[in-house]
């Protein structure tokens, strides 16, 4: 219920423009449904939770961004211009058969002329990054470097007579989009155990955890 409060939180300020609680947000991620390793092991898995999980994929890449002029203001027909930039908040939807945690960290969400990023590659590389919840210092992965170097790869033009830009930090838009899913995958489990503290509360003990003897 902590970090699952927490990343609502990082999410929220995230929207308010706080773009550094992407870190933050990668790394209740992990701690919530990180894969199990020598040193880590998941809120998810200590608790058992069989968890199914939403895919916002489209095809190529988990983050659409369209940008679009609407329409031009001011004095000269390319004053400016209004375009649609990633916000990272794009609805969630379940497939037919939700997919598994597993499946879910595994499927590729990013496609990059480097190579493919999974889920898990790309909350590693903006936890992994200084200001996470550590630093890599060997990075072997192409497309890992390329995102680290040049981010997500996408790119708009400001006006017809105007090169390409990248658009700026998509890369932790992708992080927002990603912590959306786990905030809606976990909402029914959170809402559960919370009625479960309200129960033993109004039962008179809190007790969770019971010693058996040897």
């Amino acid at each position: 219920m902590q970090q699952h409060g927490a990343l609502r939180m990082s999410a929220s300020n995230y929207d308010f423009g706080h773009l550094a609680e992407a870190a933050r947000i990668a790394n209740a991620i992990f701690i919530l449904l990180g894969p199990p390793s020598r040193t880590h092991l998941s809120i998810v898995d200590a608790l058992n939770w069989n968890v199914g999980m939403p895919s916002t994929r489209p095809n190529g890449s988990l983050l659409c961004v369209e940008c679009v002029p609407v329409e031009a203001v001011g004095a000269r027909p390319a004053s400016w211009f209004i375009y649609a930039l990633p916000a990272g908040r794009e609805a969630v939807a379940y497939p037919q058969t939700p997919l598994s945690l597993a499946d879910w960290w595994g499927e590729k969400i990013l496609t990059r002329p480097e190579g493919d990023l999974t889920r898990l590659e790309m909350v590693r590389i903006i936890r992994d990054r200084d200001g996470g919840a550590h630093l890599d210092l060997t990075i072997t992965s192409p497309a890992y470097k390329a995102v680290l170097l040049h981010g997500a790869g996408f790119n708009y033009r400001p006006s017809a007579d105007q090169p390409e830009q990248p658009v700026e930090h998509s890369v932790e838009a992708i992080t927002r989009q990603i912590g959306e899913e786990v905030i809606q995958a976990l909402k029914g489990k959170v809402l559960a155990a919370q009625l479960e503290l309200q129960h033993l509360a109004a039962a008179g003990s809190t007790k969770l955890f019971e010693e058996k003897d040897e």
